[in-house]
């Protein structure tokens, strides 16, 4: 998808439609949303997971022998 939008708004600044400056703030702010949105959807689901290793409170040695 990345790839995509990216294409997307260099056709925009070379065919003149946008600035290019324009072009790379929209691109910016799409990219960081979809991280958002990603670190956010998968942030939940480990924790309804719970798995041992994102448990905080264990030390380093303890995960060791996973």
């Amino acid at each position: 998808m990345s790839g995509m939008m990216a294409a997307y708004n260099v056709k925009q600044a070379l065919s003149g439609r946008e600035a290019e400056a324009k072009t790379a703030v929209h691109f910016s702010r799409w990219l960081t949303g979809w991280w958002r949105r990603d670190t956010h959807t998968l942030s939940n689901l480990y924790r309804e997971l719970n798995p041992c290793w994102l448990q905080v409170d264990q030390g380093v040695d303890e995960l060791a022998h996973l």
